[in-house]
């Protein structure tokens, strides 16, 4: 042991006790069968430099953890750990000084150490004391009790190596290692430099703590501070309901923060962070708020980490039934009391509140999805946001439970407008808002109805197939202005079962006459008037056969005469791509094949009007010859730059559905086909009208439709 004595001061001195045991257990040892046997001094050396390793080993362990970014109980169980692994120790502790007390903080075996009543712990508490005021590292002797006599109290049986825990030279707790007593001066001297060694490497962790402990206080104040700007930023309720779930989301470090407020009698979740809006008939927000109704009821808060021992039956109920569809690891339910407001002075308006101060009036809820820890830090902040949204919500529910509060802050704001400085501006602004209040209610300005609508000819010829049969030939011509004549071969459909068709009753019809000639025959040679009789029976009925099977014939034929397509009048065909469409394709009987326009028709154009405009149309047309005085102004689609005018000739007498739109009024309006390019008088071009009905004020014409969307959905619930 002495070349740890004389060893540089920066290294750990190992303590002789661990020699001296390793020394007292090898020399019992016997060597097996077939070894060397080796001299005590080389196994002692063996022993020691083994055990050197293993401190050394404990050392660089403590060290590493020192530098870990760990949370103080976590550096405090491996540090005294090792502290008493490599000392061979009974246990240990480590006492801090927290608000002027002596708390322990860790522990190893401190129930072996004879500390069991109250005046034992009295006076260890007392030698903590002690020693946490002089500050500086000492032995106490085991059984040290005469404190009568200046002596410091020791009541267990055991030695204490006592080493002080600084941060910046300031005693901020102590480490206590309960020590066996059968060593020597030395050895537990030993014991005392070490220990000392290994509080500095504690003195490290403490001082990086300390200032992650200051930077995090300190992230945490600006959050803090920010989140208080915000929430008493505004006395909107719902403005300061969104700022207490989003900003207190990021105070507390959570993963959700949600708030309910009472409504009815029942408390209902309004707000939760990162939605701007709930379904609020979604199954998890009914359960969440069956739970903060359980938890508002009995008035304290919930705090649950998967631990759900000690809850009430009801609150466990549909705590499960919550977190079973939200997933949410840790829930904490805070329920928000109406903060006193500062009483109103006599002559200031007294402010309604529907709930008294003190009663719970809302709930915050947190809620972590990832993990199930819970630390004090995350208490402690739902505590302080729970603090601050309470006394902001009592504000904005004062502010919003005043009658006609929008009033009364417009008015407010009005005695800057009519201050001496900003009088004729006022005046000015207010007699130009005037006149256009009254150019809107009483000068005139026609009223027109907007109407959409296609452009449709006046006569059209659909041509359709008369029969079934797959389209072989088509003789359009390739010019879409090309005139087609009248019977004029168009189309040339083939049928193959129509001409077996044919042929299999041409064939019947060969063996009926076959039969009818066979009984002319044997009608004369008949033997008596029974036989003759039944032959010209069998006779009669195949003549009747016959008629029938000649009709079939001649109707057949005629349905392959069907199969050759004509233009039954002179016109253009406006179809197109008809060879892409039809040609060797099948064709049912019925179907649309073109359409002739003739190029004499006239041109109309069928307008669609909503539903919601008719009633303007209907009493224009009460006036005399309304009808007539009814202008049209429309443009095509295809021709926007120009205007053109028409007259409404026919109205539909029913709604329907004609488009896209809902239901329609159809108007047939004509026109002058004269005063647009013949190029543009084409089926199906879209236009977008004008229905003149009369004159109306200026701002009827500009806000009916405002004021009747307000009538028809607002007026009518109310």
């Amino acid at each position: 042991m002495s070349t740890d004595s004389r060893s540089d001061s920066s290294t750990p001195q190992i303590p002789p006790f661990f020699a001296g045991h390793q020394r007292r257990e090898s020399a019992g040892a016997t060597p097996a069968a077939g070894e060397g046997v080796a001299g005590p001094d080389s196994l002692d050396q063996k022993l020691v430099h083994e055990t050197r390793n293993q401190i050394r080993a404990l050392v660089e362990e403590i060290a590493e953890l020192s530098q870990a970014n760990c949370d103080k109980i976590e550096f405090y169980e491996g540090f005294l750990m090792r502290c008493t692994q490599a000392m061979a120790s009974i246990g240990g502790a480590i006492w801090e000084i927290e608000d002027g007390s002596i708390t322990l903080q860790y522990q190893i075996n401190l129930a072996r150490t004879q500390l069991v009543d109250e005046e034992t712990r009295n006076a260890h508490s007392r030698l903590i004391s002690r020693k946490l005021v002089e500050g500086e590292a000492c032995l106490v002797a085991a059984n040290s009790g005469g404190e009568a006599a200046g002596q410091q109290a020791n009541p267990t049986d055991h030695l204490l190596v006592l080493a002080p825990l600084k941060v910046n030279q300031r005693i901020v707790g102590i480490v206590e290692i309960f020590q066996r007593t059968d060593s020597g001066p030395a050895t537990q001297r030993g014991y005392l430099r070490f220990l000392e060694q290994m509080s500095a490497h504690a003195n490290t962790y403490l001082s990086s703590y300390q200032l992650r402990q200051y930077e995090e206080r300190q992230r945490l104040w600006l959050t803090l501070d920010q989140f208080v700007r915000n929430v008493h930023l505004s006395l909107s309720l719902n403005e300061t309901a969104f700022a207490i779930a989003n900003e207190g989301r990021r105070v507390i470090d959570c993963d959700r923060v949600s708030l309910a407020m009472i409504r009815g009698g029942k408390m209902q979740t309004q707000v939760v962070s990162g939605l701007d809006s709930i379904e609020r008939r979604a199954d998890q927000i009914k359960r969440l708020n069956r739970l903060i109704q359980e938890v508002t009821r009995a008035q304290h808060p919930l705090w649950y980490a998967g631990d759900d021992t000690q809850l009430p039956p009801q609150i466990e109920r549909c705590l499960h039934d919550y977190v079973d569809l939200a997933h949410s690891k840790v829930v904490g339910i805070i329920p928000l009391r109406k903060r006193e407001l500062p009483k109103l002075k006599r002559n200031e308006a007294t402010v309604n509140e529907q709930t008294p101060p003190g009663a719970v009036f809302a709930a915050l809820v947190i809620e972590k999805l990832a993990d199930e820890s819970m630390p004090a830090s995350l208490i402690k902040r739902t505590e302080a946001v729970a603090d601050h949204a309470s006394l902001a919500l009592t504000n904005a529910t004062a502010h919003n439970s005043i009658l006609f509060a929008p009033l009364w802050q417009w008015l407010g704001q009005c005695s800057v407008i009519v201050s001496a400085r900003n009088l004729p501006k006022t005046l000015l602004i207010s007699a130009v808002l005037i006149t256009a209040i009254l150019a809107m209610c009483f000068v005139p300005y026609p009223f027109t109805l907007g109407s959409s609508g296609n452009l449709t000819p006046t006569t059209t010829h659909k041509i359709f197939a008369l029969t079934d049969g797959t389209l072989t030939e088509l003789h359009v011509p390739d010019d879409p202005d090309e005139i087609v004549q009248p019977n004029q071969l168009l189309a040339v459909l083939a049928n193959p079962d129509l001409q077996r068709e044919i042929q299999s009753l041409e064939g019947e019809i060969n063996q009926t006459i076959e039969q009818i000639d066979k009984y002319n025959r044997i009608q004369t040679t008949a033997s008596d008037q029974l036989e003759a009789s039944r032959i010209m029976g069998d006779r009669a009925e195949a003549q009747e056969r016959l008629l029938s099977l000649q009709e079939q014939v001649k109707l057949k034929k005629v349905e392959a005469q069907n199969l050759q397509v004509f233009a039954p009048h002179a016109g253009r065909i406006i179809d197109w791509k008809l060879r892409e469409n039809l040609l060797r394709r099948p064709i049912s009987r019925g179907q649309n094949l073109m359409t002739l326009v003739d190029p004499q028709t006239d041109w109309h154009i069928e307008l669609e009007l909503p539903e919601r405009r008719t009633v303007h149309l209907f009493e224009a047309l009460k006036q005399p010859a309304a009808l007539e005085q009814i202008v049209v102004t429309f443009t095509l689609a295809s021709y926007p730059g120009t205007t053109f005018t028409g007259k409404i000739i026919e109205i539909d007498r029913r709604l329907d559905v004609h488009s896209e739109n809902n239901n329609t009024l159809k108007l047939i309006v004509a026109f002058d086909k004269s005063l647009i390019p013949r190029d543009l008088l084409r089926e199906g071009t879209r236009v977008n009208a004008k229905v003149e009905v009369g004159k109306r004020s200026i701002g009827y014409v500009w806000l009916h439709e405002l004021f009747e969307t307000i009538q028809s959905q607002l007026m009518f619930w109310l």
